[in-house]
């Protein structure tokens, strides 16, 4: 058991590291996580009962060595022939079932693909939404998004009806070859003892017969179901092969330990243009990559860069700059060309920050070990230490999952200190100052990375793409990529601003380093500054402990809830039709015994009779069986889909798969065990306590059993959460060389997870040993007593006895162990009702409100007296905000990074309530309507593109999510936006976006593509919107915001000072409390005004 189980677990190590290695494109295009769990539970599951059930072959043949001899010792030679005759048909029985087991094998094959793919797809897309939650009510979309996550639980469900079917068949032929068998054994035995010289079958014949043939078809039966559950697995491992055997990302870079590669491979000057500064740390040569094999992102990039230089890489938007960055690090397909570096010590920043659910100090070390003087330099430099002494617990406090619970500029500057903390000889940062205010940006830009920066004193080669152009007289090294991904220019700053071209088109003056404010200067206003709030690392995750008491405490509520959802008549129906089965099968027993009565009386008289009655009986044993087992599966497997969307793996598999099959089989040995205690309790006094002893499992079983269940659930999500982040930050995470460290995390969580494993087992083998002694006892006693009281016992009474407690020792441990799978799967339901109960929700007290169809019918905007925190006992966030926007007006908001900018926008759309006063839209008070109304009649951009998740985040759906706009009209938006050429190159409006590799700056275009579809009201929106385009993209999104939405309420959060000339007025944050709030033009007119300092220090 320990070692099968070991080696799913070594299939899960196998299928993570598989993982590390796996192309970014087959993990886009792909659901790892179902596979991790629902597969692999599947697969643990069938080898737990494979194994179980493998010492049945010897049992099956000892049995029948043994009925052989014993029917043999009363049959004269010519009977032999015939009772193997009696035999070979009732392996003949055996043998039918066993092939139209393999015929079902072959379709429950098919049927389990299908439903596995069904059940991926719902992970998918259910994984998907649960990572972007934020994103989908900010557009209003949570009703639609959450139809087609119920949409896709139906249609998981009715490809698991399929399957179900199959194992219906499947374990009713098991079945009837159990009741049949000594049906067809006994006819043929009598018929033999009526037409020929031999004795009619004597009370122990019978008797004896009839345990030897439960001991062999018990087994046997569990063999042949075993069939179909292997065939299941089987596809589950073909699933997972096709994954891990997947697109492997290929190395595709060349290393050398040469000073300067171009030494190593000569680059004639006319494939690459230079510029003398070193020996060379990396080289580019007639590259053509991409992310698909049939198209090509960079067309022929050849260039070197100098070794400890700051290499700056800008380009309009879609030009291929990220793809170059990830080029470098040996990600994606290079289609032709070579990439050669000096070496592969590397640190990157993503443009979307990868962060784990962890604390901030753990997020910045990674797999490093703690330097407090360097630690505390990397946070003064990134200006984290700023923040971290508002945060409670400083830098142990966890940062949430992708880093939920920081800012945007926050999580970026995070990244940026992981990457400064490393040390490392190449440094490649996308975008990363883009989320960060214009103070901020400036303080992290000039401690970092100018002349006088702490990175650029360790002598690490920096290649940063950005949009920010104003840095660009920082630099050494200035790359131009075109908007086709050609180089268009590449060479020093001052170089390229004394030639035409795209550099000297931005109208940039070289005089940022004369303007700017030293490093010096900045240390100065450090000095005053108390360091940062540190406190002791904490370990590794762990699972959350729960008090004891509440995990081992048995809720009877948790199995009428499942019910519920079944349908109570449907469950009646069901237990109904086993009781009858029950009866049915105890009349077959009993007769048995008035079949021995009878001809202890008068020796073969009413034969016929007697069989025909043992045959009917059961018969409708067999009948009932069918339609008892045809019922549940409809109806057991349909738990509630709307309430179970956090639990969408190891849960929902718990609940779909174990629980309806441990509920059915356990159900199952209840009626095989149900009339052998009737019979005992029937037939004399002294049997009646083995009534109660099925419910001694449930009672013998400890509480720190069920303790131990829970923990061996708990224990596992770990794992889930390792992998989630693991494939969100591979880029990352190979860039730092940090595989051998996860994959070592990943052994050390899958170690923690075995623990309540390994005590459960040692638990359920000692309860096994436990009941085996308990009936071993029970035969003991009943053989005891059947020689005292042999001349008062009846035999017949005794051979029922004897067969029945044979029969319910072959039950009682199966059904120990279903009754196991039940807890453990009830402790999963009980996991969702507390999730259900427990997880704060929106307020929907004005759900029901009535909302006209033209609100809001005035666009104007009032914070009146507004507080609000994120939690009731964290501190505000936002504090006595007072504004008043009237309607048409374009306001921007600006301020320090975490200052609340993006918290107004949250309230106005009631992602967040405020703790004191009121926010008004026109007349109305918004805490007095649906947040889904505001919603979908208020146009946000959100700072982080969102899109539709799975199979429905096509570009038509992502466009027109309500389908309310014509072909011709999406694509006259996309001409306004400049991204139809791209998207007729993806394969048009029904192309999926998911793998499409559009850049930020796309995907922000996108998003104003789609407001400009909506139009729901006239107010809109905008957080961060041009935070990842060029200055020309910049131009081109204010120009439609002047044109498309002329006359609109405008509410934009902006860093970029540059372009807020086109507001009307501005409001300037400062720690949740509004600085100033005026005209644009009076305000940086006011020379000693806030905004107009903010504005000299970005001209700077």
């Amino acid at each position: 058991m320990i070692e099968h189980r070991l080696k799913c677990w070594c299939l899960v190590c196998m299928y993570y590291k598989s993982s590390l290695n796996i192309s970014v494109a087959t993990i886009e295009t792909s659901s790892p996580i179902s596979l991790m769990g629902a597969d692999v539970e599947r697969i643990m599951t069938t080898l737990q009962w494979i194994i179980s059930t493998a010492p049945n072959i010897i049992q099956v043949a000892i049995a029948i060595w043994i009925l052989e001899k014993r029917l043999g010792a009363i049959c004269v030679a010519p009977v032999i022939v015939v009772l193997c005759h009696f035999e070979a048909v009732l392996i003949a029985v055996h043998t039918a079932s066993a092939y139209a087991s393999s015929q079902i094998a072959k379709r429950i094959r098919v049927r389990q693909r299908g439903w596995m793919q069904a059940v991926q797809k719902r992970v998918a897309l259910t994984s998907d939404v649960l990572s972007s939650i934020k994103g989908m009510k900010i557009l209003g979309l949570t009703e639609m998004i959450t139809r087609n996550v119920q949409d896709t639980r139906e249609e998981e469900l009715q490809k698991s009806k399929l399957f179900r079917h199959m194992q219906i068949i499947n374990i009713t032929l098991g079945n009837a070859s159990n009741m049949l068998s000594p049906v067809i054994t006994f006819i043929g035995y009598g018929i033999i003892s009526k037409y020929s010289a031999n004795k009619a079958p004597s009370a122990a014949t019978i008797f004896s017969s009839l345990s030897l043939l439960s001991m062999l078809i018990s087994p046997v039966n569990e063999l042949v179901s075993a069939i179909p559950n292997l065939a299941a697995a089987l596809e589950c491992c073909n699933r997972i092969q096709e994954y891990v055997t997947g697109n492997k990302q290929v190395e595709f870079r060349s290393l050398s330990d040469e000073p300067g590669i171009s030494n190593v491979e000569s680059v004639n000057e006319t494939d690459c243009e230079t510029f003398e500064r070193g020996p060379s740390i990396i080289e580019l040569r007639q590259v053509n990559a991409g992310w698909h094999p049939d198209r090509t992102v960079l067309h022929g990039i050849s260039m070197q860069i100098s070794a400890s230089t700051l290499t700056m890489v800008i380009g309009p938007v879609g030009s291929g700059k990220s793809t170059l960055l990830q080029i470098l690090l040996g990600e994606g397909i290079l289609h032709s060309g070579s990439v050669n570096l000096s070496t592969d010590d590397i640190a990157y920043c993503d443009q979307t920050p990868f962060l784990t659910n962890r604390s901030i100090r753990q997020n910045i070390l990674g797999a490093l070990d703690y330097d407090q003087e360097w630690y505390l330099s990397c946070l003064r430099a990134c200006a984290l230490d700023v923040d971290i002494r508002h945060f409670p617990d400083g830098d142990e406090s966890i940062v949430g999952s992708k880093g939920i619970a920081l800012s945007g500029g926050q999580k970026q500057r995070l990244a940026i200190a992981r990457a400064f903390y490393a040390r490392k000889k190449i440094i490649l940062m996308d975008d990363c100052l883009s989320g960060l205010d214009m103070e901020t940006e400036r303080h992290c830009f000039l401690r970092i990375l100018s002349k006088d920066g702490l990175l650029r004193q360790t002598g690490a080669t920096i290649v940063l793409v950005t949009h920010a152009v104003k840095w660009l007289p920082y630099s050494d090294h200035v790359i131009v990529l075109s908007s086709e991904g050609r180089l268009l220019q590449s060479d020093t700053f001052q170089s390229l601003l004394s030639v035409p071209g795209y550099l000297r088109d931005l109208n940039l003056e070289d005089n940022g380093i004369e303007n700017a404010t030293s490093v010096t200067e900045l240390d100065v206003n450090h000095r005053n500054i108390n360091p940062p709030t540190l406190t002791p690392a904490s370990n590794p995750r762990t699972p959350k402990d729960e008090p004891a008491k509440k995990r081992g405490h048995r809720d009877p509520r948790n199995l009428l809830y499942y019910v519920n959802t079944m349908g109570k008549p449907g469950f009646g129906l069901f237990l109904f039709l086993v009781a009858v089965e029950i009866v049915f099968i105890a009349l077959q027993r009993n007769s048995s015994y008035w079949w021995v009565a009878a001809n202890q009386i008068m020796p073969d008289g009413d034969l016929g009779k007697w069989l025909s009655v043992y045959a009917v009986f059961g018969i409708l044993a067999v009948a009932f069986l069918g339609i008892s087992r045809g019922a549940p599966m409809t109806f057991i497997s349909a738990t509630d889909s709307g309430s179970l969307l956090n639990r969408f793996t190891q849960d929902m598999t718990l609940m779909d798969m174990q629980l309806p099959m441990s509920l059915l089989l356990s159900t199952e040995d209840h009626r095989r065990s149900g009339p052998d205690l009737c019979l005992l309790g029937l037939y004399g006094v002294i049997f009646t306590g083995f009534r109660g002893s099925p419910l001694l499992s449930t009672k013998v079983l400890p509480t720190d059993s069920r303790q131990i269940r829970l923990l061996d659930l708990e224990a596992k999500s770990p794992l889930f959460t390792h992998l989630t982040e693991t494939l969100d930050g591979i880029r990352t995470i190979r860039a730092f060389k940090w595989k051998q460290h996860v994959l070592h995390e990943n052994f050390v969580l899958i170690d923690i997870a075995q623990r309540p494993f390994f005590l459960l087992l040692c638990l359920q083998n000692w309860l096994n040993l436990v009941l085996d002694v308990v009936v071993a006892c029970l035969v003991v006693v009943l053989i005891a007593l059947s020689v005292a009281l042999r001349h008062s016992m009846n035999s017949s009474l005794l051979g029922v006895a004897m067969v029945s407690i044979v029969n319910f020792s072959q039950t009682l441990s199966t059904f120990l162990n279903y009754w196991t799978s039940i807890e453990t799967s009830l402790g999963a339901v009980a996991r969702t009702r507390q999730f259900i109960a427990e997880t704060p929700a929106e307020l929907h007290n004005n759900a029901e409100v009535a909302v006209s169809p033209e609100w809001p019918s005035e666009f104007s905007i009032v914070f009146q007296d507004v507080s609000a925190s994120y939690q009731s006992s964290g501190p505000d966030v936002v504090q006595n905000v007072n504004l008043t926007i009237h309607p048409g007006q374009r306001v921007a908001i600006c301020g320090r990074t975490g200052s609340g900018k993006s918290t107004l926008i949250a309230l106005l759309l009631r992602l967040l309530d405020p703790k004191s006063g009121t926010v008004f839209i026109g007349h109305d008070d918004i805490s007095s309507l649906p947040q889904e109304t505001i919603r979908r009649r208020i146009i946000c951009l959100p700072q982080d593109p969102w899109f539709l998740p799975g199979e429905h985040g096509t570009v038509r759906s992502n466009l027109d999510p309500l389908n309310e706009a014509t072909e011709s009209q999406m694509q006259v938006v996309l001409e306004k936006v400049r991204l139809a050429e791209q998207i007729r190159a993806m394969g048009g409006l029904d192309a999926g976006m998911r793998g499409s590799h559009l850049s930020a700056g796309q995907k922000q275009l996108f998003c104003l593509a789609r407001a400009m579809l909506m139009r729901r009201s006239k107010i809109l929106l905008l957080d961060e919107a041009t935070s990842s385009v060029d200055v020309d993209t910049e131009q081109l999104i204010m120009s439609l915001l002047r044109t498309e939405f002329h006359g609109w309420t405008i509410l934009a959060i902006v860093h970029r000072l540059q372009g807020i000339l086109d507001f009307d007025r501005v409001v300037v944050l400062d720690h949740g409390q509004v600085v100033e709030y005026g005209s644009t033009s009076m305000l940086l007119a006011d020379k000693g005004s806030a905004f107009s300092r903010l504005y000299r220090n970005e001209g700077q």
